[in-house]
């Protein structure tokens, strides 16, 4: 039996956000369409409180939002090029308060990233002078440290975890 690269995809996503549920994770900002179908699943599927906001901007503002109220990491969810930029208005004033937040971002794979096809900008750089660290990633990586390793860093300030799917 074949595993399509959209299944491998949720398996990683599920794992991920379970590895976050069990390291305290609660609330979880989604402004979903297809790029992060997967993240958006296993986000649904693990039972964490789960607030969708389509617009990007707001969405980074909400998880802002419950991390200042709550002292602890929320994460945000969006999908690849433009609407990652979204993100910066809230990373900025998050960083610049000590909040903690979790940014995660759907990507392209690496193969047709930088191609100038729409939404194929470097999402990294988009958020690299507003956020404290930086994790690529993809379904070959483990999950379980992946997660591990972007947890420690949203609680000590902003981390950006970019994954392509």
């Amino acid at each position: 039996m074949t595993i399509s690269p959209g299944s491998e995809n949720l398996k990683f996503a599920r794992e991920l956000f379970a590895t976050w549920k069990a390291c305290g994770l609660q609330c979880v900002v989604l402004a979903p369409v297809s790029r992060c179908a997967p993240l958006t699943l296993a986000a649904r599927d693990t039972g964490l409180q789960v607030v969708r906001v389509d617009d990007e901007r707001s969405a980074a503002f909400v998880a802002l939002g419950w991390a200042r109220v709550e002292g602890r990491p929320a994460a945000v969810v969006t999908t690849s090029g433009s609407s990652v930029a979204n993100l910066l208005p809230a990373t900025v004033e998050a960083r610049q308060s000590g909040i903690p937040m979790l940014l995660v971002t759907a990507d392209r794979p690496v193969r047709l990233r930088g191609t100038g096809a729409n939404q194929t900008g470097d999402q990294v750089a988009m958020l690299a002078g507003s956020v404290d660290r930086s994790l690529v990633a993809d379904a070959s990586t483990n999950a379980s440290s992946l997660a591990l390793d972007a947890w420690r860093g949203a609680e000590q300030g902003v981390m950006h975890v970019n994954i392509g799917l």
